[in-house]
């Protein structure tokens, strides 16, 4: 049977970034992770030239060439034009002139710092080149992501299709290959979602106005930034889990600093040291969204069973695996 008469099934997971967030749209580096719960996307052939996405969390909607013609309700179609955006883009650049089915489902909470677009984004890239019998490299999706992230978020930097796209834990920087990170021994860290949402993009203009407003001490705290993603790194490959968590807690001071955070995020962050983590930050774009914690191995069971009384909190064991071709379809 030939790869366009059936459909495609990929995976991508989420992520979270340990440190170095909104400074690495300046050039700093960072340090980010996948995380376990992964977005899935089946894209399948059609005869006509309608692109349909359809997302089991979202609704429905499809375009004819160009133009959005049906949604499932009002305001689908914007809400995954960038996937239908990315979608043309790459059936262009290969000459296909007939559509596709998208059919997503996203374990992934949306607008809460842990790379739902982008694990969207870059699922549905590797479905839909393996369906046109593309070859590619893993950058490749990485770049084709980069045209929905775009839509989605002001400014985006690459990290969050980056590490989904690889896996594990990595350092990057804007403009430079990715460098998977190896540690000696898994890292399990405390994944803490506060439940409330933001738009990363409203955050990522908030710092930019913050850096207007304060050049010479934006500079100052890129270079400490870039400083403590050096030693995140160091304290990871040596698995010094005490000198990562107070680099954490460094890191989410910072963000604190250029107005990222929330009392919501400082509480939580104040609630998961004082119940013995090493320490703790925000991550992704902040203005809401989700906290990661370091504990030792001894006291991550009870700091778990203490934060979960307020919190939704998962256990992630790190690193996990990047993109992935699955094996059964996503059924809507």
């Amino acid at each position: 049977m030939d790869s366009m008469d059936r459909p495609v099934t990929w995976s991508a997971p989420g992520k979270v970034i340990i440190c170095g967030e909104h400074f690495v749209v300046y050039g700093v580096t960072a340090i980010a992770a996948a995380l376990d719960k992964r977005a899935y996307c089946t894209v399948s052939p059609r005869d006509d030239s309608v692109i349909r996405i359809s997302s089991k969390q979202v609704g429905a909607a499809e375009w004819r060439d160009g133009e959005l013609v049906k949604e499932s309700s009002k305001g689908v179609g914007n809400r995954l034009n960038a996937y239908h955006k990315m979608v043309s883009a790459i059936l262009a650049s290969h000459d296909r002139r007939k559509g596709v089915n998208v059919v997503i489902d996203s374990q992934i909470p949306r607008a809460l710092g842990l790379g739902s677009s982008a694990s969207i984004a870059v699922a549905t890239a590797g479905a839909l080149l393996d369906l046109l019998n593309v070859s590619f490299e893993p950058d490749d999706l990485a770049q084709h992501a980069l045209i929905a992230e775009s839509e989605v978020h002001y400014r985006p930097s690459g990290i969050d299709p980056a590490v989904t796209t690889l896996g594990g834990i990595i350092r990057f920087k804007r403009g430079v290959k990715p460098v998977r990170l190896e540690p000696p021994a898994p890292l399990e860290l405390l994944v803490i979602e506060t439940g409330k949402t933001k738009r990363t993009s409203e955050m990522v203009r908030k710092v930019a106005q913050f850096r207007e407003l304060h050049i010479g001490i934006f500079d100052k705290l890129m270079e400490l930034v870039d400083v403590v993603s050096q030693e995140v790194e160091l304290a990871i490959l040596n698995n010094r889990l005490e000198r990562l968590g107070s680099l954490l807690t460094v890191n989410h001071n910072v963000l604190r600093i250029i107005g990222v955070s929330t009392p919501e995020l400082d509480d939580v962050v104040d609630a998961s040291i004082s119940s013995g983590a090493y320490g703790a930050k925000l991550t992704g774009g902040g203005g809401g969204g989700t906290v990661i914690a370091v504990a030792s191995s001894q006291n991550l069971k009870r700091i778990y069973e203490v934060l979960q009384r307020s919190y939704s909190v998962r256990r992630v064991r790190l690193p996990q695996e990047g993109v992935r071709r699955e094996s059964s379809p996503v059924i809507v």
